[in-house]
């Protein structure tokens, strides 16, 4: 390049500055040290920086004596050395340049000295800051020379925080004019809008800052105070007081004080959700009140058993049924439900067949999930029978019984009844493995006894259902319904017949005799016209009529109310008879008639309707008792033990059969009631009655038999025995139900129960082994008035349900409406209309 050309006023400019900043490097020499960092990396910049500075002087003398090209490629080498440290340290930088400048241009008027005393003045101002930057430390966020944050919550957490004034113990001093100037701490108190960055060493104005885009700002603007920063200090105070009076401040500052005034969006947002949310929570109760109110009408219809459905369920029919009836009822007292069926709205009114059954089901599961959680970890026995409905459909009843912790007493609960295809050994067993295991969530290990009646079927030790849950768990134990072996002991000592050579000879009287009870109520109650007649001839003699009844094989109180009638209207039906006889038209029905009044006058009908009927009022009273839900096998054995001494005592009474004891001995004799009650239990409950009984003479093979069943530990329950035995306190002793009862009561008092626990397990284990079937009767009882006529093509799922919530009436009294509505909401596949 031609070194005569002459030169332009930019490369004069930059010759000057690179003169300037040589000039500067000579005499700053100290501050690179403030940039030595301790990795190796900062050091090599440093090094390089310093070597760079250092041969500034020399770059710049040549750059005036050679020609341009030369200076420009000295200028471009040492800028782009020191431009590498500037991007390290960029912030540092910045002000190490601006403040070179500025004390550069002033060195060359004044003093050596006084400007190097300056400088050094004004750079240990930031000697602290170089030191955080050198350590990787970053400057305060909350300066003013960093950009406010773009996040809304955010940018209102630092404008909460205030402007940023740090106090330093020196400013950093600039020479302006002819004196050194810095910022004064006493000007915070004076503007209290003014804050300071210690990176730029300038003053901004807060409410500017944080609010210059407002739209009241729009044309002015003042970059100084918001953007860029002031720092002419010798003119400060009055610049303060005219951007304080300045259109623009006065604006941002209104802005700032409306934004810490007032609500964000957000909260705006939120204000109106929690309104939303409010009446939503309103509409919410008061719809859940609906449903409770539903619930409730539900609840009562199926604790009764009645029907739910009507002929003609249109709002202007007269036959809505029970269900929309009730319904209609409380709309005429109840604001609620006034307010949901008149004004609420009509695809979402809730009295529908569908609605009724999603009602009826989620109690239903409800109340099964209560039994489920009372059922886990504990043992149970579970009971089944099987009966035809009025639908000729096979229904399989299925009970468990467990031990409540809480009343520290037996349980029986009614499970679900299951329509039965097949009633072979095989399908039966499957159906009550799936309740078991699939709905109860139970393993047979849990199962400590099973209790059917005496079929084949359900009593077969080889291929029987008793075989098949055996095979399950080795250690079930299989009981004979009580009731059942009661039954059928009755029939087998006064209506046997047998066609062996043995038996040809056996005296019938007693057999004949309850033939013609039951002959007798089918031929007065089989005509509405014959039995007008019985009571019209019992109106005339003043006595109340006492409906016959029948001698059913299956119901085991029949006998004894069908033979009480009649002892009771006998003298009614002789006349009845006579006045049939006498105006019948019907030969046949007339020979019957006379037949039958034969048999009543015979001397064998009269004998046995006296003997008879005393003891089958025993006998009704023993058989009640076997029913009751709670009944354990002591008790039910001591029943038995009692009926045969009653029997014993009235056949040796010469009080009461004086004249036909030589008629009867014989029958009594051959009265069979051992043979029937000869059960798996009997060992176990002598077993148990010893050891009830804190007896020392509990045979060893008595504590295997409890450790078998039970799964205790023998020598534990010895020490134990010995200890009860040994306590001087009243204890509870005797081999009755009593005192079992009496010792679980005493064993749930000051936790006995975990001290002696081996005992506590066979009393709790034991009262868990069911005596009858009998709630599975009473649920067939319930089934006839469920299912009936009427009712008889009734859903198998909803029957389930209301014969499940008509059974357990006590836990359908108890249960959590709330549960109820959680489990109805949840239970449609799709959101309800409704909010619940």
């Amino acid at each position: 390049m031609n070194s005569n050309k002459r030169k332009g006023g930019a490369e004069k400019i930059r010759e000057k500055k690179m003169k300037l900043l040589a000039s500067v490097g000579e005499k700053c020499t100290k501050m690179y040290d403030f940039f030595k960092v301790k990795n190796d990396t900062h050091n090599s910049s440093n090094k390089e920086l310093t070597e760079s500075t250092g041969s500034s002087t020399e770059v710049t003398e040549h750059s005036i004596k050679t020609d341009q090209a030369t200076v420009e490629n000295d200028n471009l080498s040492l800028t782009n050395s020191f431009v590498k440290q500037l991007e390290t340290e960029s912030t540092v930088g910045e002000i190490f340049i601006h403040t070179g400048a500025e004390v550069a241009k002033h060195s060359i008027k004044t003093d050596q000295a006084t400007v190097e005393n300056d400088n050094l003045s004004l750079t240990n101002s930031f000697v602290k800051q170089l030191e955080a930057e050198s350590t990787g430390e970053t400057s305060n966020i909350n300066d003013p020379i960093h950009c406010l944050p773009t996040n809304r919550l955010e940018l209102k957490e630092r404008i909460l925080k205030g402007p940023y004034r740090p106090v330093l113990s020196l400013f950093p001093r600039t020479k302006q004019g002819q004196y050194f100037r810095s910022f004064q701490e006493g000007w915070y108190k004076e503007f209290k809008w003014l804050e300071y960055s210690i990176v730029a060493d300038t003053v901004f104005c807060f409410p500017c800052r944080c609010f210059s885009g407002n739209e009241g700002n729009s044309s002015q603007l003042e970059y100084v105070f918001s953007k860029i920063g002031f720092k002419n200090w010798y003119r400060a105070i009055d610049r303060f007081k005219k951007h304080q009076q300045s259109k623009a401040h006065i604006n941002s500052a209104k802005s700032l004080s409306e934004f810490l005034n007032s609500k964000s969006i957000d909260e705006i947002i939120d204000s109106n959700m929690k309104l939303v949310v409010q009446k939503r929570e309103i509409e919410q109760s008061n719809n859940r009140k609906i449903m409770e109110r539903l619930i409730n009408i539900t609840i009562c219809l199926a604790k009764g058993g009645r029907p739910f459905r009507g002929h003609n369920e249109k709002n202007d029919g007269h036959q809505q049924g029970l269900f929309r009836e009730l319904v209609n009822l409380l709309v005429k007292y109840d604001n609620v439900l006034k307010n949901h069926v008149n004004f609420g709205p009509k695809n979402a009114q809730y009295i529908s067949n569908r609605i009724q059954n999603d009602i009826i089901f989620s109690i239903h599961k409800v109340l099964l999930k209560k039994i489920q959680s009372n059922l886990q970890n504990s043992y149970v026995s579970i009971i089944a029978d099987e009966t035809s409905d009025i639908g000729h459909e096979e229904q399989l009843s299925i009970v468990v019984r467990y031990f409540d912790s809480a009343t520290y007493r037996p349980v029986e609960s009614f499970i679900t009844l299951k329509r039965m295809i097949s009633v072979t050994a095989n399908s039966i067993f499957q159906t009550v493995d799936d309740v078991l295991t699939i709905e109860l969530g139970l393993q047979w290990t849990s199962v400590l006894s099973v209790c059917f009646d005496g079929a084949s079927t359900m009593a077969g030790n080889i291929g029987g259902v008793q075989a098949k849950c055996k095979e399950k768990n080795s250690n079930i134990l299989y009981v004979h319904c009580y009731a059942h072996c009661l039954n059928l002991s009755l029939i087998d000592s006064i209506c046997a017949s047998s066609n062996s050579k043995r038996d040809v000879k056996k005296d019938r009287t007693v057999f004949n005799f309850l033939g013609t009870v039951q002959f007798v109520y089918s031929f007065i109650e089989g005509s509405p016209m014959r039995h007008a007649v019985f009571e019209k001839i019992s109106k005339e003699n003043g006595e109340s009529v006492q409906t016959l009844k029948s001698c059913s094989t299956t119901r085991w109180a029949c006998r004894a109310e069908a033979v009480s009638a009649i002892k009771n209207n006998y003298l009614v039906l002789l006349r009845t008879l006579k006045e049939i006889i006498s105006n019948c038209s019907v030969p046949e029905m007339r020979a019957k008639g006379q037949g039958l009044l034969y048999q009543l006058k015979s001397f064998n009908f009269i004998f046995c309707l006296n003997m008879m009927h005393p003891i089958l009022q025993i006998v009704l009273k023993v058989s009640s008792f076997l029913q009751t839900p709670n009944l354990e096998l002591l008790t039910a054995i001591e029943s038995i033990k009692s009926l045969k001494v009653s029997l014993n005592s009235l056949r040796n009474s010469p009080i009461d059969y004086q004249l036909i004891f030589e008629n009867t001995e014989k029958m009594c004799k051959e009265i069979r009631l051992d043979t029937r009650f000869k059960q798996d239990t009997l060992d176990l409950i002598h077993a148990v009655g010893m050891l009830t009984n804190l007896s020392t003479e509990i045979e060893t093979t008595s504590y295997d038999l409890l450790s078998k069943y039970f799964g205790i530990l023998t020598e534990e329950l010895r020490a134990e025995v010995k200890i009860l035995s040994a306590i001087k306190t009243k204890t509870p002793k005797g081999t009755n139900s009593v005192s079992v009862f009496n010792w679980l009561d005493w064993l749930s008092q000051y936790d006995r129960s975990s001290i002696f626990k081996q005992f506590f397990c066979c009393l709790k284990m034991f009262t868990i082994i069911p005596v009858t079937s009998c709630t599975c009767e009473r649920t067939f009882s319930k089934l006839t008035i469920v299912k009936n006529k009427l009712r008889n093509t009734i859903g198998q799922e909803r029957l389930n349900a209301l014969l499940f919530l008509f059974v357990e009436q006590e836990l359908t009294n108890s249960v959590d409406v709330n549960s109820v509505i959680d489990e109805f909401k949840h239970s449609f596949p799709i959101k309800r209309r409704l909010v619940l």
